[in-house]
């Protein structure tokens, strides 16, 4: 009777008593250790933990686990016959007094306002009221398009995919566990094991989610059933983190991506000239003059090496553009705060002063009453995937452990005065 108070004084479940008593490992508290628990691996690591550290602490050692008398109760030696007995209200009582077990902890988190579950595909925190309205459980407020955006509602999103990340670890910790096993070996600790389990995941998620742990637990995991067998829980599981992990509605549309060819020329082979035009220089060249244009014209070189250095930074950068406000327009970068750039020039919105840091770029952001998103947008990932595959090929570079093979030379045979032949390959 004591050793089920102690373990229930220090918050941990009635169930554990059960199976801790059943395993014989109840009335040896006091020699718990790792080894001995890991010879029962269907025990959460979250309870071996707690176990091991009330062992630590001394909260089972053998003082601790002497029975106690009920309040109002004392002990007292016999005068006449000199034998212990205890008595309330001057009433000898020769039986050591049933104590009732302290209460059981309830970790459960209480019901969020106003819950609606609902089969929608997209965030299970957010309930719909109309097409541009929702009803939020993190924020526990009416939820416009705008609401989406906040700093607090962003932190309690945040949050709310640490639970994700922390109900994906405990599947995970549950698949090793194997209970299917444990609960065919043993029967009888089957349904305590589910309801040990239960307590386990209640109390990950506590540790994670400070704000929203309401909302994912009843959102997602309820209702947990521990009359399901272990096989079911683990397909039931698998399926409320798919649904806890749905993205909410696209607060941002996905702006038209940049095409290379058309806002910006394509260097993806380094070569310049493009549609009759030396690119980097901006001039009109045909085919015939471009050997003339490379070596007449002294700034070639430099306007070269500018560009491709400009097309490095648009094809890294290019499809994020629209989160600092700019945009390409007719061969130009342009940027909400009126600023604007050819595009061979970008690298100097990208220096070590980049443009974003201006006095006049801060000052539109702050005033701006629709700034860009700072987190990512579900289509994101998509996007770049697209932007990437938007470019030319690039050209394979040639192996300089393989030398080309040299023209075969050639030499005029004058006794027939006729074709020049080839002379073998050295």
């Amino acid at each position: 009777q004591r050793q089920k108070s102690v373990l229930l004084e220090n918050s941990l479940p009635l169930c554990l008593v059960e199976i801790l008593e059943k395993v014989g490992l109840l009335p040896r508290l006091a020699e718990l250790t790792g080894a001995l628990l890991d010879d029962h691996r269907f025990l959460p690591g979250g309870v071996k933990a707690s176990l091991l550290c009330c062992v630590q602490e001394g909260k089972f050692n053998s003082d601790k686990l002497e029975p106690q008398l009920p309040g109002g109760w004392k002990k007292r030696i016999s005068n006449t016959y000199d034998f212990e007995y205890v008595c309330r209200s001057n009433d000898a009582c020769f039986e050591w007094p049933l104590q009732e077990l302290p209460g059981e902890y309830q970790p459960w988190p209480h019901e969020p306002r106003q819950l609606q579950r609902h089969s929608e595909e997209s965030a299970k925190y957010l309930l719909a009221y109309g097409s541009e309205e929702h009803w939020c459980y993190l924020c526990n407020t009416f939820a416009a398009k705008e609401h989406l955006r906040l700093p607090q509602h962003v932190e309690m999103r945040q949050e709310w995919h640490k639970g994700c990340e922390a109900l994906n670890k405990f599947c995970e910790d549950l698949r090793e566990a194997r209970l299917e096993e444990a609960c065919a070996a043993r029967p009888s600790l089957a349904e305590d094991i589910l309801k040990l389990w239960r307590f386990e995941a209640v109390q990950r998620l506590k540790r994670c989610l400070a704000n929203t742990l309401p909302a994912f637990w009843h959102l997602i995991l309820e209702p947990w059933e521990d009359s399901r067998s272990a096989d079911d829980l683990q397909l039931w599981l698998d399926r409320q983190l798919q649904r806890a992990l749905l993205e909410e509605p696209a607060r941002v549309p996905e702006p038209e991506l940049p095409q290379p060819g058309r806002d910006f020329p394509d260097l993806s082979s380094g070569n310049p000239f493009l549609d009759g035009k030396c690119v980097c220089c901006n001039q009109s060249v045909s085919d015939s003059d471009r050997a003339t244009h490379i070596s007449q014209n002294k700034t070639h070189g430099k306007n070269l090496e500018t560009s491709l250095d400009a097309f490095q930074i648009i094809k890294e950068h290019g499809d994020r553009l629209w989160k600092d406000g700019m945009r390409f327009e007719a061969g130009k970068v342009k940027c909400a705060c009126t600023k604007e750039v050819n595009w061979w020039d970008i690298g100097t919105w990208f220096c070590d002063h980049p443009h974003v840091n201006t006095n006049n770029h801060k000052k539109w952001l702050r005033n701006t009453e629709d700034p860009p998103p700072t987190e990512e947008m579900p289509w994101e990932k998509a996007r770049r995937q697209r932007w990437l595959a938007s470019f030319a090929p690039v050209a394979p570079e040639a192996d300089p452990a393989e030398p080309a093979t040299p023209e075969p030379k050639r030499r005029r045979t004058e006794a027939q005065g006729g074709e020049p032949e080839a002379e073998p390959a050295e």
